[in-house]
This record gives structure tokens, sequence and C-alpha cells, in this order.
């Protein structure tokens, strides 16, 4: 997997002339992972949620596949939140 890097987000940002342009990152999306789910989601919202997923085989399958390739990208999930002003 490969995403546009902090650098590559400035450069858009300066092409467009933008000022003041803050950027603020954070850690891999830990909701993604069974256990920030169920701490994002809390208890009862999470057991719906399961229970939906249960509810037929075929979801079931569908969030099994989901689970696999989550994990393998969870690393790579972290967040990025750019601000600029523009210029009068």
């Amino acid at each position: 997997m490969t995403f546009d890097t902090r650098d590559d987000w400035l450069q858009i940002y300066r092409e467009v002339r933008l000022a003041a342009v803050e950027v603020t990152t954070g850690p891999p999306f830990e909701m993604m992972t069974p256990a920030g789910f169920l701490r994002d989601g809390g208890l009862a919202n999470s057991a719906r949620v399961i229970g939906q997923a249960l509810a037929r085989v075929t979801y079931l399958k569908r969030m099994v596949w989901l689970m696999s390739k989550m994990r393998h990208a969870v690393p790579y999930l972290g967040y990025l939140a750019l601000s600029g002003t523009k210029p009068v």
C-alpha cells in the first residue's frame, strides 16, 4: 500500500499558494483493530455490530475478509490533517 506522504500534501498546498499551512499527524488508526473497535464503539454498540455480522453467513464471510485486510493495513493508517489560509 502506498499513500501520499506529509511532504506530498505540503507540496500540493504550496502549489495552490496557501499560507500559514499547519500540519497535524497522528498514530495508526487503532479503531480498525478489534480492541480499538470495542473501545471506540463501546460494548453495547460493538455487540450490536457483531450480532449483525453473525446474522447471515454472507455478512460473516465479508467481516472475516475485511478484518484480514485491515490487520495488514492498520500500521499504515495514521492520520494527517492540514490547514491553510488563502491569501487576500
